[in-house]
């Protein structure tokens, strides 16, 4: 008869929104690399499209109105 053992991490049952952001964040820290340009190239776009709109909309004081 073996002896019973309390239920590991993997074992123990996690609502799957867990799961994947459990996996979303191991990715993240094996793929360093990958993930920092990401989220410089996010940055990057954030800042083209704030300049986008402000260069599109400086004339009007009104958005379709």
């Amino acid at each position: 008869m073996s002896a019973v053992t309390a239920p590991t991490l993997v074992q123990r049952r996690r609502p799957k929104y867990i799961a994947i952001a459990s996996t979303a964040l191991q990715q993240a820290i094996a793929y360093r690399v990958t993930t920092l340009f990401s989220v410089l190239i996010t940055f990057v776009w954030v800042f083209i499209l704030y300049y986008l709109w402000q260069a599109a909309f400086s004339e009007s004081h009104r958005i379709a109105g």
